[in-house]
């Protein structure tokens, strides 16, 4: 005991981990008292070891309590945890962008919300951190009204998406993703992070295009079983519209 200091297991502690992220070197356990980080343990892997410590260190913080006698019931209470990045962070992860691709989004009813395009983790990229950066939706046809929904969604508020949405990888790219197949895809749960309106004119007006630059931290990512979240950009016609025809997009950034 070099630092002379007792831990009180049934007070309030600060835990700390710290690491370097090359997959191989130093990693230290501490609690911090009295203003002061003092390490209680430490091991390195540089120069001693033929394979990395961990394969990514984009994991979810989780609480654990095990017992290793017959202790009885016991408890813990988490009140706060942070992730820091000493030095700060780039963004110099790879932008990639997936549209629907000349396969418009025809919805039938006028105040449901139908699914155009969706994105989620491969099972093989759980580690990846993905930044959803920007949607993008344009209306086709003319005299027409909808509001576009961001949703996100993860396990306990997951997105429903009625007929056949299926996930398929997209090359090079950490996701997988899903195209809307018009008026069998309408949409529940999850939470809405963005959206907007969108009109056309009537006859010769055209179409009309919008889109909007993202600002939240929420990130694709996994729960501890595995459970992968989504995010699917919807459409739903309003105004008395029910029939519109519509395109969508997605750009986001990944670093894996």
């Amino acid at each position: 005991n070099p630092s002379g200091l007792t831990l009180d297991a049934t007070k309030t502690q600060i835990f700390t981990i710290d690491y370097t992220w090359l997959s191989v070197g130093r990693v230290r356990f501490g609690v911090e008292i009295g203003a002061h980080i003092q390490y209680v343990h430490e091991h390195s892997t540089a120069n001693s070891v033929v394979v990395p410590w961990a394969s990514t260190p984009n994991l979810p913080l989780r609480y654990e309590i095990v017992t290793t006698t017959s202790s009885g019931i016991c408890s813990m209470r988490c009140i706060c945890s942070t992730v820091i990045s000493e030095g700060g962070m780039n963004n110099t992860g790879i932008v990639h962008y997936k549209g629907t691709a000349g396969a418009g989004v025809t919805t039938d009813t006028a105040d449901l919300l139908f699914a155009v395009i969706g994105i989620q983790l491969k099972t093989t990229h759980l580690g990846a951190n993905i930044e959803v950066l920007e949607s993008l939706v344009q209306i086709h046809t003319a005299s027409e009204f909808i509001e576009w929904i961001l949703l996100y969604g993860v396990k306990g508020n997951a997105i429903t998406v009625a007929g056949t949405f299926d996930y398929g990888d997209l090359a090079n790219s950490a996701v997988q993703f899903a195209l809307g197949a018009g008026a069998t895809n309408t949409v529940t749960g999850g939470t809405h992070v963005a959206g907007g309106f969108l009109e056309t004119g009537g006859g010769n007006s055209g179409g009309s295009s919008g889109g909007d630059f993202l600002h939240t931290i929420l990130s694709l990512g996994a729960a501890i079983d595995g459970t992968r979240s989504q995010m699917v950009l919807c459409v739903r016609p309003i105004g008395g519209v029910s029939v519109v025809t519509v395109e969508g997009a997605l750009v986001w950034r990944e670093a894996t």
